[in-house]
C-alpha cells in the first residue's frame, strides 16, 4: 500500500502539471490518461516479492506506458515519471537492468524532446540523481538481505548439525551400553576353544548368555530411541520446513512439488532416502542463496516407474563467476555426492557463469511394485 501511495502521489502532482502545462485536453487525451494512469499506479507486477522476470515485465509496460502517455500528450513533462520504473529496477533488479533501463530513459528523454523542441536537460539531471541515490540504496539493501539470509542459514545448518550429533550420541550410548558383551562372548568363546568337555560347554553356555543379554540391552535402547526416531514423513516435513523458511529469508517463494506418487515401501532404507532427500535439498537451496546469491530457486522431487528424480534449479551466479567462493561451493558439492551415492544414486550438476546452476539427483527403487527386493 505505501508503494501504491507514493506512485499515486507522483503520477498525480505530473498529471497535474502537464494538464495546467495544455490548459485544455481533448476526450482522448483524457481517457488515455486515466487508463495509464490506473495501471501505472497499481501494483500489477510491481510487488517487491515477485519474481525477477516479473518485475522486469513490469518495469518495461510501464516504461512504454509512459512513452504512449508523452506522445497521446505531446508533451514531454509527463517523462518525470520514468524515475518510478527507474527506481524499481535500482532497488529490485540486477545492476545490469538498471543500466539498461537509464539508458533507455536517457534516450527516450532526449528523443521525444528533440521531437517537441523542448528542453531535456531538468529531467535528465533529476532522473540521472535519483538514480545514482536508488543505485546506492539498492545496493545497501540487498547486503542486508544477503546478511539476513546467512543468519538463517546458519541457524538451519545448527539444526542439521544437532541432528548428527544426535546421532553420534546414540551411537555412542549403543556402544557404550552394548560392547561389553561383545567383548565378554569374545573372551569367552577364546576360552572355550581351549577347553574340552564339560568346561568348553560351560563356556560356550556363558557366551549364549551374554548374547542374548546384550540383544536384550539392545532391544531396550531401541525402544528408549524409537520415540524420537526419523521416518521418511519426519525428514520430508523437515525439508518442508526448511523450504518455507528460506523463503522467508529471501522474500520470494521458491517453488517447490513434490510427486504423490513417491512410494517408500519399494526402498530398502525409506528414512535413509528420505535424508537424503531433504539434505541434499538444503544443501542446494544454501549454496544458491550463499554463493550463487540467487534470486529464484525451483524444487521438483517426482517419481518415475524405477527411481525418484530431485531437480534443485536457480537462477544465481553459477560457478565461473564465484571466484573466491568456489571452494565452499565445492565441499557442499562433494557432500550431497557422497549422501546420494551412498543410497545406490546419481548426482549431476551444470552451471555456467551467469546463467545459474541446476542439480538433478536420481535415486534407484529398490522393490519392484508390489513384489520383493530386486
Amino acid at each position: 500500500m505505501t508503494f501504491i501511495l507514493l506512485r499515486l502521489a507522483g503520477y498525480l502532482l505530473v498529471w497535474i502539471g502537464a494538464f495546467l502545462q495544455a490548459k485544455q485536453w481533448s476526450w482522448v487525451e483524457w481517457i488515455s490518461s486515466a487508463i495509464i494512469l490506473l495501471w501505472c499506479i497499481g501494483d500489477q507486477w510491481k510487488r517487491p516479492d515477485s519474481a525477477a522476470s516479473t518485475l522486469r515485465l513490469g518495469i518495461l509496460i510501464e516504461t512504454a506506458l509512459i512513452w504512449a502517455w508523452a506522445f497521446i500528450l505531446q508533451d514531454g513533462v509527463v517523462l518525470f515519471v520514468l524515475i518510478s520504473p527507474l527506481v524499481r529496477s535500482c532497488i529490485h533488479l540486477k545492476w545490469q537492468d538498471y543500466v539498461w533501463m537509464a539508458l533507455l530513459d536517457i534516450a527516450s528523454i532526449v528523443g521525444i524532446h528533440y521531437l517537441y523542441q523542448s528542453s531535456p536537460y531538468l529531467q535528465l539531471s533529476l532522473l540521472i540523481i535519483v538514480g545514482l541515490y536508488a543505485l546506492v540504496l539498492g545496493a545497501l539493501l540487498r547486503e542486508r538481505e544477503q546478511a539476513k539470509r546467512l543468519i538463517a542459514i546458519a541457524s538451519l545448518e545448527r539444526e542439521l548439525r544437532a541432528k548428527d550429533e544426535e546421532r553420534m550420541r546414540i551411537a555412542r550410548q549403543l556402544h557404550d551400553r552394548t560392547g561389553q558383551y561383545w567383548t565378554a562372548i569374545a573372551r569367552a568363546l577364546d576360552v572355550a576353544l581351549r577347553m574340552d568337555g564339560d568346561q568348553r560347554i560351560a563356556f560356550i553356555t556363558k557366551a549364549r548368555e551374554a548374547s542374548l543379554e546384550g540383544l536384550q540391552e539392545m532391544r531396550n535402547a531401541v525402544t528408549q530411541w524409537s520415540s524420537g526416531r526419523q521416518m521418511p514423513a519426519d525428514w520430508i516435513r523437515f525439508m518442508e520446513q526448511s523450504i518455507y523458511r528460506f523463503s522467508a529469508v529471501m522474500n520470494k517463494p521458491i517453488l517447490f512439488s513434490m510427486s504423490p506418487a513417491l512410494n517408500w515401501e519399494r526402498l530398502d532404507n525409506p528414512a535413509t532416502t528420505a535424508e537424503t532427500i531433504a539434505r541434499t535439498v538444503i544443501e542446494s537451496i544454501t549454496n544458491a542463496i550463499r554463493h550463487g546469491e540467487a534470486e529464484e530457486i525451483h524444487v521438483a522431487v517426482e517419481s518415475g516407474e524405477e527411481e525418484i528424480r530431485l531437480t534443485i534449479a536457480d537462477n544465481g551466479k553459477g560457478f565461473d563467476s564465484l571466484s573466491a567462493s568456489q571452494s565452499a561451493y565445492g565441499i557442499g558439492i562433494e557432500t550431497m555426492k557422497e549422501l546420494v551415492h551412498a543410497n545406490g544414486g546419481l548426482l549431476e550438476l551444470s552451471s555456467a557463469g551467469g546463467r545459474g546452476t541446476t542439480i538433478s539427483v536420481t535415486l534407484p527403487y529398490s522393490r519392484e511394485i508390489g513384489g520383493l527386493a530386486e
